[in-house]
């Protein structure tokens, strides 16, 4: 996991890789599981960038892990940080599609949907989605 020392008061500085998977004009959220932070809130499946790791590579890997599933992990199309108490997240969206015959499956008993723009504002996201929210809204893979 890729944890440094932010020049930000010696905060501890955090990763994430986040896949934004397309697939006839909606995009792939899911719940975050039980036992994590904000069980139950809406996001999009990625997670923490190991030491020595590759973003894009983590995003394969996160959703093999999460979705046992396969995808092709495209540009990294939005960076957004945000500042809390102790940490500075840094979530480096990529747009990402399902490889051929991929079917995504659960493997941390999170719900999962495929969703349009024009779903977003009847979601219960993640507040640190808010942002990459009005991006997406904005791009030709959505209808």
């Amino acid at each position: 996991m890729v944890e440094k020392k932010s020049k930000n008061n010696d905060k501890k500085r955090l990763e994430i890789g986040v896949a934004c998977i397309f697939r006839d004009g909606k995009v792939l959220i899911q719940t975050r599981p039980k036992g994590k932070s904000f069980p139950g809130k809406w996001e999009f499946p990625g997670g923490k960038i190991e030491e020595g790791e590759r973003a894009r590579d983590c995003v394969a890997r996160e959703i093999r892990e999460e979705l046992g599933g396969e995808i092709h992990v495209e540009d990294m199309f939005f960076k957004d940080t945000h500042y809390f108490d102790n940490v500075v997240l840094v979530l480096l969206f990529y747009r990402c599609f399902p490889r051929e015959n991929t079917e995504f499956s659960p493997q941390e008993n999170q719900q999962i949907k495929w969703v349009g723009k024009e779903d977003f504002a009847g979601i219960n996201f993640l507040p640190t989605n808010y942002r990459i929210l009005k991006k997406l809204a904005e791009l030709p893979e959505l209808k």
